[in-house]
């Protein structure tokens, strides 16, 4: 009885009743949380089994499923429909296929609708599905029978059908875990199957490849990203180095790798952007994804790319505008109301800005400036439109010092303590005022230089995706000579190495069927390119070697029976390759040398004319290269190379390069030609001439294939004639004799002073120091001195020296010159360097900045 009573006193107290209640807490807590995980699990499950559902039904967009008027209108009718179909599944089953295949469910509306949104399958669909699950059988069982032999043919089997399955349909519908299932082969598998059809089919599509990314549906589309890509890859914003070296390699997958000519570019990334923008206005692309776009061998140009023959004039006015703008932006920030004269005095963000403010505006629907106002003879614009500071103007002594550079001819020894003159950035610190006043000087001639560069590149395009049947175009260069080589060699041979002539021509053509396999009509035009390459073993690039080119060509498109009408020709502006007289010469003979109905040549811009035949001619010596480093091919002789390029390199991996390659070799050169001929008057201005008949030439300032007249041969109606000029027609006229050199030196007597009448400006080498050059105005043509004279600047000479009487210059500036009239000077014709009759005597000249190069040009070759 106490122990019960104690029981019950314990019950009742404090203690008992605290831990009643914890354990009460703690059991409710206990619950809860069963409860808790138990719903979990239950909603895990009923998730898996929905996802699971969703996965085996197709998501169909049904438009206007709904036809009734609210929900009980149509839960009635679906209650109605149960009640009026049989109770037993298998009476309802029998029912609904007779419904959905009787005879007459064809032509049902209702059966269309359900076909419509993809409730039932059609006749087709039905045979689709039959077919893919048949093949899917005959693949799984040739592939169990081949996974398990080890054979060759075994092995290029399971490749062949593994790569055939794994296209881009199978990645894009991210179907490659399931079709891997099927076929009971590892994913593994098939990712090599993909990296095989990727092996196959590679060509330029590799290098967009590297560059192409996976992406948000509601992101950029592919053709816009390509269009970014290809504007990376436009003449005018990089191009091939030339260098046969510069060749970049990147990894598309495991041992697969795509390779390219490097570019490079001729803007900065931003001039790039702002260029893309100003084209396609309506693509909406952030510059740091356009710069992704870029592929993978565009680069900017870097400290060591010293041959890439960048444009002097473009990288000097670079320089100079940088400089320009930093200058006036630190002016600017120590100005009060910089506000104000910053409307008056505006910080230009491109070189365009600028030229815009010196030129008249383009007018309305018209494309480019007025050729008066590019070439600075408009009275309403000029370089005095644009406006300096009082600060940008001053050269005083308090004047702001500043640092820049320019190009200037330079002094450097060579080897035996003598010197020559060379071309080189100087750094110069000057006033402020010198480096703003040289800046005008650019301005007046750069914008015309610019203009005539893209210009020209612009008429290649056009006549190349307007080519009309029976014309050709061939863009001629020379290529760096190749220097023979061996793997080891001794130490005589490395300084004693063959040089290989080599000759680039890119053609363009119709597809000719028997030839090329693919024919070309007017509806659907098909334009072959091939490269075509001349080796020879005779190191004088002259005219003589470029009309054997010519006639090496013209072989060829007879070979392959394609008759050109008109042959269009694009090269650089080389005086002793291209453009000198004797080559204009050569061209207004070509329809009696090659049977042409008319031909035409093009010159590029200076500096402006590298293009895919400088990476053509790169790539072949670098093969050549690789080849003898691999000990495959021993190349000692122009006929060994042209003997291992025609054996190996005829065929080319990417047809979007070129379709193949033409190799012919010369072994002499015939210069025993009557082809020498008188001065063309004006021939720096010309970038077009037109074989017309025998002797006859029509020329023109630029070309023109952007208008229907000049694409009919009717050049005399061109549509652009206030941009191109006015076609004049010019005779020409062969020289007495024929044994003429073409490398021009003080030797050169009859070539170069045959150009000498009254009037004419002469440039006369000197050994003096302090002048790179003299200049006299000549007062007849040259004489053989009957007896000894004295000129007024006590020059003597002998009885019998052929010399010329003039006047003398004085230099008053970096290119402007006087006369000093009343003191006659003679001198011997073997002094002169360089004549021209397009320039007015007058008695104060300024000489433009090309011919004064030029001339610096000769003064070097002389002093050697």
């Amino acid at each position: 009885m106490k122990q019960n009573e104690r029981i019950k006193e314990y019950k009742n107290s404090i203690a008992a009743v605290k831990k009643r209640r914890q354990r009460e807490k703690h059991n409710s807590l206990k619950q809860k949380a069963e409860a808790r995980r138990l719903k979990n699990l239950h909603n895990v499950r009923r998730f898996r089994e929905k996802r699971k559902g969703e996965e085996n039904l197709e998501i169909v967009e049904i438009e206007d499923v709904t036809n009734f008027t609210n929900r009980m209108q149509k839960s009635r009718a679906m209650k109605k429909l149960k009640r009026a179909l049989p109770q037993t599944p298998r009476k309802k089953a029998e029912l609904l296929i007779n419904l959905l295949t009787g005879k007459k469910s064809k032509q049902s509306p209702t059966m269309a609708k359900l076909r419509q949104m993809n409730i039932v399958k059609s006749p087709d669909e039905i045979e689709n599905d039959e077919i893919a699950k048949h093949v899917l059988v005959d693949v799984k069982k040739v592939l169990t029978h081949t996974k398990a032999q080890r054979s060759k043919d075994s092995l290029v089997t399971k490749h062949i059908i593994l790569a055939a399955v794994s296209g881009e349909s199978v990645t894009e519908n991210r179907c490659k875990k399931k079709l891997a299932s099927k076929l009971e082969v590892p994913i593994r598998r098939l990712s090599g199957g993909k990296r095989i059809r990727t092996n196959v089919l590679r060509s330029e599509q590799s290098c967009w490849t590297i560059t192409k990314r996976k992406v948000r549906s509601d992101a950029i589309s592919d053709e816009d990203k390509r269009l970014a890509y290809n504007f990376w890859l436009s003449t005018e914003i990089s191009r091939p180095t030339g260098n046969k070296k510069d060749v970049k390699r990147e990894r598309l997958e495991p041992l697969v790798y795509a390779s390219h000519m490097i570019h490079i570019l001729e803007k900065t990334q931003t001039e790039v952007y702002t260029a893309f923008l100003a084209e396609y206005p309506d693509i909406k692309m952030s510059q740091r994804f356009f710069e992704k776009c870029k592929p993978f061998f565009v680069r900017p140009v870097r400290e060591q790319d010293r041959t890439t023959c960048c444009c002097r004039y473009h990288i000097e006015f670079r320089t100079i505008f940088s400089e320009c703008i930093k200058q006036r932006k630190l002016i600017l920030e120590s100005t009060h109301d910089r506000a104000i004269v910053e409307a008056r005095y505006p910080i230009f963000k491109s070189q365009a800005d600028m030229f815009a403010e010196t030129l008249c505006p383009k007018g309305t629907n018209k494309e480019h400036y007025k050729t008066e106002c590019l070439n600075r003879k408009c009275q309403n614009c000029g370089v005095a439109n644009l406006l300096l500071m009082p600060e940008e103007n001053d050269t005083t002594d308090e004047a702001i010092e500043v640092t820049w550079e320019k190009f200037e001819y330079v002094n450097v020894c060579t080897k035996g303590n003598l010197e020559r003159k060379k071309l080189m950035p100087v750094k110069k610190t000057t006033k402020i005022g010198t480096l703003f006043k040289f800046l005008l000087e650019l301005l007046s001639t750069f914008p015309s230089h610019q203009f005539r560069a893209a210009w020209q590149n612009q008429q290649l395009k056009a006549i190349i995706s307007n080519l009309s049947a029976n014309d050709c175009i061939c863009i001629h260069d020379f290529s760096e000579n190749f220097r023979c080589s061996a793997r080891e060699e001794i130490q005589s041979s490395y300084f004693q190495r063959t040089e290989v002539s080599l000759h680039v021509s890119i053609i363009y053509r119709h597809a000719v069927l028997e030839y090329d396999g693919k024919d070309s009509t007017t509806e659907n035009p098909n334009i072959i390119k091939e490269h075509f390459f001349v080796v020879s073993n005779d190191d004088k690039h002259d005219h003589h070697f470029v009309h054997e080119v010519q006639n090496q060509i013209k072989e060829y498109l007879n070979s392959i029976s394609y008759n050109v009408s008109t042959m269009h020709e694009y090269t650089d502006g080389c005086q002793c390759q291209y453009k000198s007289r004797h080559c204009m010469g050569d061209v207004s003979n070509g329809q009696q040398d090659f049977g042409y109905d008319r031909l035409i040549r093009n010159y590029f811009e200076t500096s402006h004319a590298k293009g895919p035949q400088d990476a053509a001619g790169g790539y072949v010596k670098r093969q050549a290269d690789l080849a003898i480093l691999r000990r495959k091919a021993t190349i000692q002789t122009a006929h060994d190379f042209y003997k291992f390029a025609n054996e190996n390199l005829q065929e080319t991996r990417d047809s979007s390069v070129c379709l193949r390659r033409v190799f012919r070799f010369i072994d002499n050169i015939d210069r025993n030609r009557d082809r020498y001929f008188k001065s063309i008057p004006q021939n720096r201005n010309i970038h077009q001439i037109i074989s017309e008949r025998e002797g006859l030439l029509s020329v023109r300032n630029l070309s023109c294939y952007s208008c229907d007249s000049c694409l009919l041969n009717m050049a005399h109606s061109c549509q652009h004639t206030e941009l191109v000029g006015l076609v004049k027609n010019i005779q020409t006229e062969k020289e007495r004799g024929c044994a003429i050199v073409e490398d021009i030196s003080p030797d050169d007597d009859f070539e170069v002073v045959d150009m000498i009448r009254k009037g004419s400006l002469v440039a006369l080498y000197t050994d003096d120091e302090g002048e790179d050059f003299y200049l006299m105005k000549a007062g007849s043509c040259q004489e053989k001195l009957k007896s000894s004279e004295t000129d007024d600047w006590q020059g003597q000479y002998p009885e019998g020296t052929t010399v010329i009487r003039g006047l003398y210059y004085r230099k008053t500036g970096p290119l402007s010159y006087s006369l000093i009239k009343r003191k006659n000077v003679i001198v011997s014709v073997k002094s002169v360097l360089y004549v021209t009759n397009d320039i007015l005597t007058d008695s104060v000249i300024d000489l433009s900045l090309a011919i004064h190069e030029e001339i610096i040009g000769l003064a070097e070759q002389s002093s050697l």
